[in-house]
């Protein structure tokens, strides 16, 4: 059954963001497993660069530390595509599709635990906030290339791509949740696009099409639109693009 939920239910504490791949650290004794060059490389293409300030908010805010490339908490790709790609939970292989890792299996046992143990706090967090709120709206939020990475290739058309990914749930996700955050982006002169190029509104197992207290949604944003060159983010526009968001919060409770 859909998620049948109105703007109406919603309450400023039920609001918990999630930005999953903004992280840069490696704990130093797992290093050593990565082939340096290319890893170095993947680093700059697939960290979500300054994430963490285009979605600041007075929201609790789930923002891990590490590095993508050495824990994925949040895939965005189908997970049976990403894995027979070496791009599951744990990487394997870099975005050129060559193998740049070695995982050991005392290093895979610890790294599965560690999964695990974020997805049960995220499962808390959410089933904490539909307990007492009654509903838990859940914002993923990323940031994408401009262009495809070449393993994308084997699985997303390539076509121009928005200023705007809105990711959704056909369960968790309601469409005036969907319409009124594009709405709000092409306001601003900004295309928005539904679940391209990517279609992913992560919902912990023990949630999805059980529990319709959780709504949920992934807000993407074309680094484009604040990196300059492909190399320097530029503020002015990161706290323009913040001002949105904010904007956006502010709307569900207007």
């Amino acid at each position: 059954m859909p998620c049948f939920h109105r703007m109406e239910s919603l309450c400023r504490d039920s609001i918990l963001i999630h930005i999953p791949h903004s992280g840069t650290d490696f704990p130093s004794e797992f290093r050593d497993s990565y082939t340096v060059p290319l890893l170095e490389n993947d680093i700059d293409l697939c960290t979500d660069w300054d994430s963490e300030k285009l979605f600041r908010t007075e929201y609790p805010t789930l923002c891990p530390s590490l590095s993508k490339c050495y824990i994925d908490y949040s895939c965005i790709y189908p997970p049976e595509i990403a894995l027979s790609l070496g791009r599951g939970p744990l990487y394997t292989h870099n975005s050129d599709g060559m193998p740049f890792r070695y995982i050991s299996d005392q290093e895979k046992t610890y790294l599965l635990n560690e999964f695990e143990s974020y997805h049960r706090r995220l499962s808390e967090l959410i089933a904490r906030k539909c307990e007492m709120y009654g509903i838990c709206l859940l914002i993923h939020c990323h940031c994408f290339n401009n262009s495809l990475l070449p393993f994308e290739k084997n699985f997303i058309s390539e076509r121009i791509r928005p200023d705007i990914c809105i990711g959704t749930d056909p369960y968790h996700t309601p469409g005036w949740l969907s319409e009124l955050i594009c709405g709000e982006y092409e306001k601003n002169g900004f295309s928005a696009e539904l679940n391209y190029p990517y279609s992913h509104a992560s919902v912990p197992a023990n949630f999805h099409g059980k529990d319709m207290r959780l709504l949920t949604v992934s807000v993407m944003i074309n680094k484009r639109l604040y990196i300059e060159n492909n190399e320097f983010p530029d503020m002015t526009k990161i706290d323009l693009l913040n001002g949105i968001f904010k904007n956006i919060l502010y709307a569900l409770f207007s």
